[in-house]
C-alpha cells in the first residue's frame, strides 16, 4: 500500500539506504532504486518533493506482493518516473499473476497500462469496464462522468450552463461561465462583461506581448541554477516543466518571495521589483505552493478563514465547490486543496504562481480551474506561471513552455506558440523523458561517447527562446 506522502519530519537525517533498510532482498532494493534513479547514499531531506515521493515508492515496493494498492502515488513525480513506477508494478503483477488498484486523477499516458476502469461515487461502484471497450480517451470518459456527477449535485442551476469540453479553453464572460455560479456571481453589470477589468492600459493590450513581467537574468543559486535566463511577458500562460529536482519549485518559491537568496544585482525580478527584496511584491503576486502537510489541530471552519467580498470571489468558490461550513479537519485532501486554492486566488492580482495546484483535484475541477485562469489571462492580462507534471487536458491552454534541465542547472528551452497554433504537450512530455534518461549518464563519473556528442551539439546550438512549437538546429 502506497498512500499519502510522508510528513517532512519522518525522513529527517535519513539516507535512502536507511529508509529502505527493512528490505528482505537487498538485490530487489538495489534494482528498484536504480530504476527510480535513487542513490542509496543520498539524504532524503535534501531532495525535492518528487524525489522524496520516489523514496516512499521504493519503501512500499521492498516486499514482493500479489496485490498493489496505490493511492495517488504519482502526484509529485514527473512523467518519466510515473511511467517507470507503473511499469515496475505491471511487470510484477504479470509475473506473479497479481493485480493493482490505482486510485488517481491523473489519466494521461495510462491507457496502455490500465486494463480496467472503475468509477466510484458516494462509496459505491457505479461503473467498471475493460479499457479495451472504451472508444474515447480515458480522460474524456472520466470527465464526462465527473461532469454529470457535478451537474446532478448542482441541480437545476446546471441545466442552462453550456457543456464543458475537456481540454478546450475559450474566452467567455463571467456571466455565462460554464463553471457553476451563484446568483450573486451572475449579477455582474453589462459594462463589466463588455469591458473586462485589466491591470494593463487598454491601449497597450494587443496580440504581441511587450511588457516584461518576469525577468530572469543569469540567475545563479547554490547547485540548482547556473546562469538561468528567460523572460515572461504580460498575459502569458506559462507551463513550467522539467524532471524532479530540476528546480521548478525552487524557482517559484524565489519568484513568490518564499525563498531567501542573494538578489542584490536583480537577477530575478517581477514587474520591475527585485524578488524577495521588494516587499510590495506580496500585493502583486498570488502564490500557491506551500500546500498543507497537516491540518489545524483545533476546530476551524472555512468561513472563519476567509470572506467573500466580490462576485469574482463567489464565482471562484462555486467553481471550486467549497462549502463555507466545512471543518478543515474532516475533509479530504482534494477538498483541502480546493480551500487553499480559494485562499490563494481570492484577491485579484496581476501575477499568479502555482506549483502542482491540481494534484488532488477531480478531473472536472481541474479543468474548471484552468478555464478560470485562462479567462484571467485573456480578459484581465493576468500572467500565470503553472508548474505541473499533469499534462492531461492542458493541450491549448499554455502559450509558453519553459523547460528546465537538471544536467545544465538551468534552461533547456523556451517554446512559444505561434499565432493560431498550440504547443504539443505530448512532445513536451517526450522531451522530459529524454532529459531524464540523460540524467543517468550525467550522474556517472565519466561521460560516455553519446554524452560527449550531445554536449557538443548543445554548445553549437544553445537553448534559446523559440517562436513556434519546436525548432531544431
Amino acid at each position: 500500500m502506497i498512500g499519502a506522502p510522508w510528513p517532512p519530519e519522518s525522513v529527517f537525517g535519513s539516507t535512502v539506504e536507511r529508509v529502505a533498510s527493512p528490505a528482505p532482498v537487498p538485490e530487489r532494493k538495489t534494482s528498484i532504486a536504480e530504476a527510480l534513479r535513487l542513490r542509496l547514499s543520498d539524504f532524503v531531506e535534501k531532495m525535492s518533493s518528487g524525489e522524496k515521493r520516489r523514496v516512499q515508492i521504493l519503501h512500499g515496493m521492498l516486499y514482493p506482493a500479489m496485490v498493489h494498492l496505490l493511492d495517488e502515488c504519482s502526484t509529485d513525480i514527473d512523467v518519466a518516473e510515473r511511467h517507470t513506477v507503473l511499469e515496475l508494478v505491471r511487470q510484477e503483477c504479470e509475473a506473479k499473476g497479481g493485480c493493482c488498484v490505482y486510485a488517481t486523477h491523473i489519466l494521461d499516458r495510462i491507457k496502455g497500462w490500465a486494463t480496467h476502469l472503475l468509477l466510484m461515487e458516494g462509496g459505491r461502484v457505479v461503473d467498471f469496464k475493460a479499457v479495451a471497450d472504451i472508444t474515447v480517451p480515458l480522460e474524456d470518459y472520466a470527465f464526462q462522468f465527473m461532469s454529470k456527477r457535478s451537474g446532478s449535485a448542482r441541480g437545476a442551476a446546471a441545466v442552462s450552463a453550456p457543456p464543458l469540453s475537456y481540454g478546450k479553453f475559450m474566452t467567455i464572460s463571467p456571466a455565462s461561465s460554464t463553471c457553476p455560479m451563484t446568483s450573486a456571481a451572475t449579477s455582474l453589470s453589462s459594462a463589466t462583461v463588455s469591458v473586462p477589468v485589466t491591470f494593463w492600459p487598454q491601449e497597450k493590450r494587443d496580440d504581441s506581448p511587450s511588457e516584461v513581467v518576469i525577468d530572469c537574468v543569469h540567475l545563479t543559486y547554490k547547485n540548482v541554477f547556473a546562469n538561468l535566463s528567460f523572460q515572461v511577458f504580460r498575459g502569458e500562460r506559462v507551463l513550467l516543466c522539467g524532471g524532479n529536482g530540476s528546480g521548478k519549485s525552487t524557482l517559484l518559491n524565489m519568484l513568490g518571495g518564499k525563498q531567501f537568496f542573494d538578489n542584490r544585482h536583480g537577477a530575478l525580478s517581477v514587474l520591475g521589483k527585485r524578488c524577495y527584496d521588494g516587499m510590495l511584491l506580496n500585493s502583486l503576486v498570488s502564490y500557491g505552493g506551500d500546500w498543507w502537510t497537516a491540518v489545524p489541530g483545533g476546530e476551524v471552519h472555512v468561513r472563519e478563514m476567509l470572506q467573500l467580498r466580490t462576485s469574482r470571489a463567489e464565482h471562484l468558490r462555486e467553481m471550486l465547490a467549497v462549502d463555507m461550513d466545512w471543518d478543515v479537519r474532516h475533509i479530504s485532501s482534494g477538498e483541502q486543496r480546493r480551500v487553499q486554492l480559494l485562499l490563494h486566488l481570492l484577491e485579484d492580482k496581476p501575477v499568479v504562481l502555482l506549483d502542482e495546484a491540481t494534484a488532488d483535484l477531480d478531473i472536472d475541477q481541474r479543468h474548471c480551474l484552468m478555464q478560470f485562469l485562462y479567462e484571467e489571462s485573456v480578459q484581465r492580462g493576468v500572467t500565470v506561471v503553472y508548474s505541473t507534471h499533469i499534462f492531461g487536458g492542458l493541450e491549448g491552454w499554455a502559450d509558453v513552455v519553459v523547460l528546465l534541465d537538471r544536467t545544465v542547472r538551468g534552461l533547456h528551452a523556451v517554446w512559444r506558440a505561434s499565432k493560431g497554433q498550440s504547443i504539443s504537450l505530448e512532445r513536451v512530455a517526450d522531451e522530459i523523458v529524454a532529459l531524464r534518461a540523460r540524467e543517468v549518464s550525467w550522474a556517472t563519473p565519466f561521460p560516455t561517447m553519446d554524452d560527449t556528442v550531445a554536449h557538443a551539439r548543445e554548445a553549437a546550438c544553445p537553448p534559446a527562446a523559440i517562436t513556434g512549437n519546436y525548432a531544431s538546429c
